[in-house]
Formats: structure tokens, C-alpha cells, sequence
């Protein structure tokens, strides 16, 4: 009597599609793990360019310091533009003047954002009195401290 075997490739198919089953979801989670990745790399990026941000608006504050030794930004902070972005000087506050070395200590805030990165900066620097500077034209000033803070929203 002859049988019929309707089950002869039942074995090799199914262990095809297991295996195809396990290679695709191999594949789904390496492209995966690249795309979060990639996404943790351009976070980072965009702190640091916000961060770079706020600190060239801390350079120019320094600069407008030097160049006006009571200088103080509009109410609504002096927005400086750098290339295609923009980040404010927020506030200048300055101490007492030291009446016997003719300084006094200036912190300096200011603010940046960038795709939806904020960098908010603090400059802490001794500006030196340019009517008692030792050499006329040199606008002496010492950096104390930069301290930088970033979130992402």
C-alpha cells in the first residue's frame, strides 16, 4: 500500500521562517540601538553649540566691559547675533568698587538657545578701574570663574 507524506517539507519550511524571523529581528534591533545613538549624538552636539553660544556672549559682555567699565545690557538683555543664531546678555551686575585696589567684581549672565537646548552661563571677573589702570588704553580684567548650565527641553 502506497502512503502519501503530505508532511515531507513541513520541517525545512518552518526552520526557514524561524530562522528568517530571528535574522529580521536581529537586523531591527541593531538599526535600532544605531538610531537611538544617533539621536544621543546630536543631543550632545546641540549642547555643545548652545554652550559655545552663551560663552561668546560672556566674551562680548567682557568686551563691552572693557570698553565701557559701567556697561550694563538693555532691560530685556542685549541680544547678540552669531552667524545664524543669537544669545543674550542677560544682566551685568557689579559689586562696591574696592576704594584702595580701584576694582570691583562684575558677573556677567547670559543665555543661549538652540533647537530647543538652553545654555545659561555665568562669568565672575575683576574689572580694574581704567582711570587707575598702570598703563593708559589697558582695560585690565581677571576671570574668576565660567560656569555653564544646559538643559534640553
Amino acid at each position: 500500500m502506497n502512503r502519501i507524506y503530505y508532511n515531507k517539507g513541513f520541517i525545512a519550511l518552518v526552520s526557514a521562517i524561524v530562522i528568517s524571523l530571528v535574522l529580521i529581528g536581529l537586523s531591527i534591533a541593531a538599526s535600532s540601538s544605531q538610531f537611538v545613538a544617533r539621536f544621543g549624538l546630536m543631543d550632545h552636539e546641540l549642547q555643545a553649540q548652545s554652550t559655545l553660544l552663551a560663552q561668546s556672549c560672556g566674551n562680548v559682555a567682557l568686551l563691552r566691559i572693557a570698553q565701557n567699565y559701567t556697561y550694563a545690557p538693555a532691560s530685556g538683555g542685549d541680544v547678540v547675533s552669531v552667524g545664524d543664531d543669537q544669545c543674550t546678555i542677560v544682566s551685568v551686575v557689579y559689586s562696591a568698587e574696592d576704594t584702595v585696589n580701584h576694582q570691583k567684581n562684575a558677573y556677567v549672565t547670559a543665555s543661549a538657545h538652540t533647537h530647543d537646548v538652553w545654555s545659561n552661563m555665568v562669568v565672575t571677573a575683576t574689572i580694574k578701574n581704567p582711570v587707575f589702570a598702570l598703563m593708559p588704553g589697558v582695560k585690565n580684567i581677571t576671570i574668576q570663574s565660567w560656569t555653564v548650565a544646559t538643559s534640553s527641553n
